[in-house]
């Protein structure tokens, strides 16, 4: 037969004792569970009073024979209870591995993952090094690019300049200025793109010929106004088409050209005494005929027109529409750059100025759209300043 122990004895009084201790919660841990687990059963309220409710069950000596029927009843629920504890324990066995079968499979997934997102990264460096690759072979592509288009652009130009070079000594030896101004002019422009070439020494002995070739021009033009305007047959000297033509080439030349050419013509009109002279004509070597009718027409033309815009200048601004009904009656060819212009003469304010243009825009609204072509080289402008300073500095 099995004999206890004292120390087994001792250790089953401590857990009677322990089981039979009644466990009093926090008002905290209380409420909680009522809102988890709500129950109006007496024995779960927390101030439960085992005498209480032994007397609420038999409130009188009668109702003791009742006893076995409330303690079956009670033993009954005790199973009961039993039962849905050892259900839950169960339960929470199975969820315990579940959890687990649960957390090694997320476990796996984050390494698979993991695994993933490694080699995405490495694919991506192996990518960026491949476009890296390219786009360093497409800026030495475009770098040999801009060098061939450059070369091909300066061979272009070397090859302008060689055949210009023997073309305008062809001229210049024929005297043909007319045609010699085109090629002249684009000679000296590929010059400037051959500035920083020139100690390479074919390319110095082409801007030296070209020099030669100017020089060549300016003294042999020079030569030809001398002998037109102080030579034997001055007197009796035609203006020419030669001269005008080679006008044109002194424009593109040296400024210090310009003054050469020009000085022979400038020294024979200062020896003139104007002041006794009554028209150009008889005085002058080179001036021994008639205007042309052209000519004639174009003068009577300019200074009618230019008497109508004085008209126009003078009349007064109001009322609005018969100042611009006599502006496109005396000037019907004028559009509105020339209108403006007329008000900026009469010297208007801006206010008047605006409302008048807008004005004739309404009145003429295709010509008021409509921009002029002008044009006005610079070189002819600064040839033109030139000469007008060379005029004042020998008169």
């Amino acid at each position: 037969m099995f004999k206890m122990t004292d120390g087994s004895v001792d250790d089953e009084d401590y857990l009677e004792d322990a089981l039979n201790e009644f466990l009093n919660y926090p008002r905290e841990v209380q409420e909680a569970i009522e809102q988890v687990v709500p129950s109006n059963d007496p024995l779960d309220q927390p101030d439960f009073n085992p005498v209480d409710y032994i007397n609420s069950l038999f409130p009188t000596e009668q109702s003791l024979s009742n006893l076995d029927d409330v303690v079956n009843k009670m033993e009954n629920q005790i199973r009961m209870i039993d039962e849905d504890i050892r259900s839950v324990v169960r339960g929470q066995t199975n969820v315990g591995q579940d959890g687990r079968a649960a957390l090694k499979e997320a476990q796996m997934v984050i390494r698979h993952l993991f695994t993933q997102i490694t080699e995405i990264k490495c694919k991506a460096e192996q990518s960026e090094e491949t476009v890296r690759e390219i786009t360093r072979d497409i800026k030495q592509l475009d770098c040999a690019k801009r060098n061939l288009t450059a070369a091909i652009t300066t061979l272009n130009h070397l090859h302008m300049l060689v055949g210009g070079v023997e073309t305008l000594k062809t001229l210049t030896a024929k005297r043909q200025y007319g045609e010699i101004v085109m090629p002249l002019q684009a000679i000296v422009e590929v010059m400037k793109h051959f500035e920083n070439y020139t100690d390479i020494p074919q390319i110095k002995q082409l801007a030296d010929q070209v020099k030669e070739i100017q020089a060549s021009l300016a003294s042999q033009i020079t030569s030809d106004f001398h002998d037109a305007f102080t030579g034997p047959n001055s007197k009796t000297f035609v203006p020419n088409r030669q001269l005008a033509e080679a006008c044109l080439v002194i424009s593109i030349l040296d400024p210090k050209d310009l003054e050469m050419a020009c000085e022979p013509a400038l020294t024979a009109m200062t020896k003139t005494q104007w002041q006794s002279v009554e028209t150009v004509g008889d005085q002058s070597p080179y001036i021994t005929r008639d205007a042309p009718p052209s000519f004639t027409k174009v003068v009577i033309k300019g200074m009618t027109r230019a008497e109508m815009i004085l008209k126009v200048v003078m009349n007064h601004t109001e009322p609005d529409t018969a100042f611009i009904d006599q502006f496109l009656k005396l000037l019907p060819e004028s559009d509105i750059q020339e209108f403006q212009k007329v008000l900026d003469m009469k010297g208007l304010k801006t206010a008047d100025k605006s409302h008048l243009v807008n004005m004739f825009r309404q009145r003429q609204p295709a010509s008021a759209n409509v921009q002029p072509v002008l044009v006005s080289p610079k070189h002819d402008t600064s040839n033109m300043k030139k000469l007008n300073t060379l005029i004042k500095k020998n008169f």
